[in-house]
């Protein structure tokens, strides 16, 4: 039998399980005792700086590459390295500098830098593809996109990116440790009931999905990404196909609210 204890003094503030009313270890070292954990305030919370903004993206559609023609060893071979660029805004903040963020796709899928959102087929065969990266400013969060078609053109597609502003999880000292009365207070500020949090769906349906680990693989030359929902993408060519056998974390459903 585990109690749940709320404990609060002048350095901390905590509510998680012990094994008795004077078990103080989850309160003192709460990263060596996280599955105790309830609320720890010298752990960070991803508060909503703002409200959720979507945001539908029209990709521009891309004309095959030409290829530059190249021999080797008495062979004719095309080389297609041609590409086109594109930035886009998805969301404004007024935060003054680049925060943390994050920002998924229709299907709640986070994006990690140079995934791809598109590629061109010849069979089983890639051709080329689109890959973006996400990036923050001092006043916008941005969507960065290389499309390298190959000798196949690229159609234009639309897109639906959720993007997710946090505020800092910094303590307020003019905040007391602990309020319970109106809108609850714990940790100075870190967090506030009044606010949006990230964190583990439950019952919800999840707004999105953070990766348990790392969601690409690289075997014999060339790449396999491994998307939210499990769709798998290996990046084979006529000349190079994947070859490993990677299988990745299942990812955390999380929702703001």
């Amino acid at each position: 039998m585990t109690i749940l204890t709320l404990h609060a003094d002048e350095t901390a503030c905590a509510i998680y399980e012990a094994a008795t009313a004077s078990d103080m270890a989850p309160f003192n070292d709460p990263v060596s005792h996280l599955a105790s954990i309830h609320f720890h305030s010298s752990l960070d919370y991803y508060a909503l700086a703002q409200p959720v903004v979507t945001k539908t993206i029209n990709h521009l559609a891309v004309a095959a590459d030409a290829g530059v023609g190249y021999s080797d060893n008495a062979t004719a071979r095309v080389l297609y390295y041609g590409r086109t660029t594109a930035d886009y805004q998805l969301a404004t903040h007024s935060l003054g500098f680049p925060p943390l963020f994050a920002v998924v796709d229709e299907n709640g899928m986070a994006l990690p830098a140079g995934f791809p959102i598109q590629r061109t087929m010849t069979g089983s065969f890639v051709n080329g593809d689109r890959k973006v990266c996400i990036y923050a400013t001092s006043s916008d969060i941005r969507l960065y996109e290389i499309a390298m078609p190959g000798n196949a053109a690229m159609a234009a597609i639309n897109k639906t990116y959720s993007v997710y502003v946090f505020r800092p999880p910094i303590a307020d000292p003019d905040l007391p440790m602990l309020e319970l009365s109106g809108s609850p207070i714990f940790g100075q500020g870190k967090f506030q009931a009044s606010q949006q949090h990230l964190r583990r769906a439950v019952s919800e349906t999840p707004g999105l999905f953070i990766p348990n680990g790392r969601r690409t693989d690289i075997a014999n030359g060339t790449g396999r990404y491994v998307q939210g929902d499990g769709t798998v993408l290996d990046m084979n060519s006529s000349t190079v196909s994947y070859t490993g056998s990677f299988s990745p974390a299942s990812a955390i459903p999380a929702v703001a609210a």
